[in-house]
């Protein structure tokens, strides 16, 4: 891991970081990728001057996300195709009753893998990009924030306790 980077080494790891992010990919991953610290990324990457860069970023990476979720919901993504054709291929080299059983092994297992992935993509978007994603839906208040009312009760009002002593 390199100790120290130019300006210039530093922007252009953070154009880096924000296109990898835009297309749905994580700043953990990046790091890692990339033999960099995270905290020294995410340090880099809120400081003011890439702040708004960032956040949009993310928002991006939210959008990627959800997009990722249908086509895992589709079974159209990669990984579910490739794994799909694998499976196929065993069950092919099997006699046909163990290739059925086996292939509904298998696809009770995508269903709950898949189903696994899309809420973990559907709680990250939620949390990453609340305002388009998130499950709260403010139908009152037009996104303004509620003022809490305080009501002066004169004591001689206010319901007694029960004493411990009975």
């Amino acid at each position: 891991m390199k100790a120290t980077f130019s300006p210039e080494e530093r922007v252009a790891l953070l154009d880096r970081l924000f296109d990898w992010m835009a297309q749905g990919g994580y700043l953990r991953q990046f790091a890692r990728d990339n033999d960099l610290s995270v905290t020294t990324l995410y340090r880099w990457a809120t400081d003011e001057a890439f702040a708004e860069r960032y956040a949009r970023a993310r928002e991006s990476q939210a959008h990627a996300l959800a997009e990722q979720a249908l086509e895992i919901a589709d079974g159209i993504d990669e990984l579910t195709l490739t794994a799909r054709e694998l499976a196929e291929i065993e069950a092919d080299k099997m006699e046909p009753d163990k290739a059925r059983e086996f292939l509904a092994r298998y696809t009770a297992a995508e269903v709950q893998r898949d189903r696994l992935r899309t809420d973990a993509r559907k709680w990250y978007t939620g949390k990453v990009y609340r305002k388009v994603f998130g499950d709260a839906v403010d139908v009152t208040t037009g996104g303004e924030k509620l003022v809490a009312a305080v009501i002066a009760l004169p004591l001689e009002e206010l319901p007694s306790a029960p004493r411990a002593d009975g």
